[in-house]
């Protein structure tokens, strides 16, 4: 499998190594024949930056559900983020009565974007699948 474009944004090589940076990710994730998922990272940008602080929603896991984990060089979990089951898409429609309905629509094959802070330590980026245990999916260098 191919693993996309990588692109690495650097514009002042003379900055502290400690300057907050922001990674951008996109991957296409499938559903096999045996409800697997088979995914594969397309693109990826680091770049320096600080993502806007706000309240954020404290969502608990559900079956489906994916994690997109940072690692250290000993691929320890730094930072985990939640991503809700990208497979299940809401879709609000008005029916003919003129009322506000939702929809939820089961995909197969979904292209999932992800902005995050990078941590300081991260070295690698993980795709786990909410199971207990977590189930890897991908892994790969920052």
């Amino acid at each position: 499998t191919t693993k996309g474009s990588t692109k690495v944004v650097e514009t002042d090589q003379s900055s502290q190594p400690t300057s907050p940076k922001l990674v951008f990710l996109v991957y296409k994730m499938s559903k096999t024949a045996q409800n697997e998922i088979a995914i594969e990272l397309t693109d990826k940008i680091v770049t320096k930056g600080t993502m806007k602080e706000g309240l954020q929603e404290e969502l608990a896991p559900e079956e489906g559900d994916l994690y997109c984990v940072q690692l250290d060089a000993k691929s320890r979990p730094i930072q985990r983020e939640l991503i809700k089951n990208p497979f299940h898409k809401i879709v609000e429609y008005v029916d003919e009565s003129g009322k506000l309905n939702k929809k939820q629509i089961k995909l197969d094959t979904v292209e999932v974007p992800i902005r995050m802070r990078v941590h300081s330590n991260t070295k690698h980026i993980a795709i786990e699948e909410y199971v207990k245990p977590s189930k890897l999916l991908i892994k790969h260098e920052l």
